[in-house]
């Protein structure tokens, strides 16, 4: 079941060169896209247009099988999760506050938003007696996770994730990451991941959207990018990196391991 398609859609800003040069791009229920490629390329241009937050030019966009053009904007936004890398807590709110600000939004009574709240900290992998802390008193990499739990406080079929681990120390976000990948298949919603990390964009991606200039190069699973570039660009974007990212620890577990097996079979047979 497709959620998001875009068809031909051309986007610019203030007359200048098109940002999306008629893009085509279709999105299943359930999938974890990561859009991958430099800074200007129109990632978060499509993250954008999605969430309503700025209009194309031409072409066209269905969510949910509706013309974005149907949608009422205030509706759309709140059937959509949004995570960015500044998470932008408010710093006046509990944790457990920001965690159901949307709910409060819209009028569910407080022992649905309290019980929310407490399942989602859990789900982030936070202790419930961080529900009555403040922003403050948060870690970057934990303020994420509360970002993440206020994303999905409306069981969003769709989230939206703009670098949201860029300005976290590389232990943390791996930890992030891992927790993504967790909460992805254990919820099953439908995720567009704006990075420009070639191991993230890998490693979290069941398919990965690699934009140059408006356009894009290639989408498919992170092995067809690494073993089957489109084009020289793709071959040059992802390079050895995206075999690195190919090489996460089980798969090389996996590796030696039959290496073992074959070294003992043949010694069985010498």
């Amino acid at each position: 079941m497709t959620v998001i398609e875009f068809q031909k859609v051309t986007k610019t800003y203030d007359g200048e060169e098109n940002v999306l040069k008629g893009l085509d791009l279709k999105v299943k229920k359930g999938e974890f896209i990561t859009l991958l490629g430099e800074s200007g390329c129109g990632k978060t241009t499509l993250l954008k247009i999605i969430n309503g937050m700025i209009s194309f030019d031409t072409g066209y966009v269905w969510i949910r099988d509706r013309m974005l053009s149907e949608w009422n904007i205030v509706e759309l936004r709140r059937q959509i999760g949004y995570v960015i890398q500044q998470i932008g807590l408010f710093p006046h709110m509990t944790v457990a506050e920001n965690i159901a600000y949307v709910l409060s939004i819209e009028k569910k009574p407080k022992k649905e938003q309290q019980k929310r709240a407490a399942e989602l900290l859990e789900l982030v992998e936070l202790p419930q007696d961080y529900l009555k802390r403040y922003p403050r008193e948060l870690s970057g990499g934990q303020k994420q996770r509360v970002g993440v739990a206020r994303a999905l406080a409306a069981s969003p079929e769709i989230i939206l994730m703009d670098e949201p681990f860029g300005a976290v120390d590389e232990r943390t976000r791996n930890q992030l990451q891992e927790e993504m990948l967790r909460i992805h298949h254990q919820l099953n919603n439908t995720i567009l991941f704006v990075t420009h990390d070639i191991q993230e964009a890998m490693k979290l991606g069941t398919r990965v959207v690699l934009m140059n200039e408006g356009v894009i190069e290639q989408t498919g699973t992170p092995e067809e990018l690494v073993l089957q570039p489109a084009n020289n660009f793709v071959r040059q974007f992802i390079g050895s990196k995206g075999y690195l990212a190919l090489l996460e620890p089980q798969m090389v577990e996996d590796i030696y391991q039959q290496a073992v097996e074959g070294k003992a079979q043949n010694y069985n047979h010498s």
